[in-house]
């Protein structure tokens, strides 16, 4: 019976952390949650070649660099006690707006 159990108790873990690691954990990890990863699937229509994908990254070093500066703002806001829920939310419009132009500049470079 404590075998059974044992075994029941780790087979669940074995699980858990195999659904876990494929979810990149808490929405944290894997490439499809990076802001403008929509823009790089391939749905059949439209594609990036290496050129013109090289050209975006090129365009939009200071625009990724500003999104980078802010998500660290935005950390450094949240771990902050005396952050009010006002500057949480203007730092998350300002990143949201840093995503959308990401994403018009990519509609550029289909």
């Amino acid at each position: 019976m404590k075998k059974k159990f044992i075994a029941s108790v780790l087979a669940l873990g074995l699980v858990a952390g195999i659904a876990y690691a494929h979810n990149g954990g808490y929405g944290m990890g894997g490439y499809a949650n990076c802001p403008g990863a929509a823009a790089f699937t391939n749905n059949g229509n439209n594609s990036w070649d290496s050129a013109s994908h090289q050209k975006f990254l090129n365009d939009t070093v200071e625009l990724r660099q500003e999104m980078n500066n802010k998500r660290f703002e935005y950390m450094e806001a949240r771990r902050n006690p005396n952050a009010g829920r006002d500057q949480l939310a203007a730092i998350e419009k300002e990143l949201n707006d840093i995503q959308l132009r990401l994403q018009q500049k990519a509609q550029q470079y289909r």
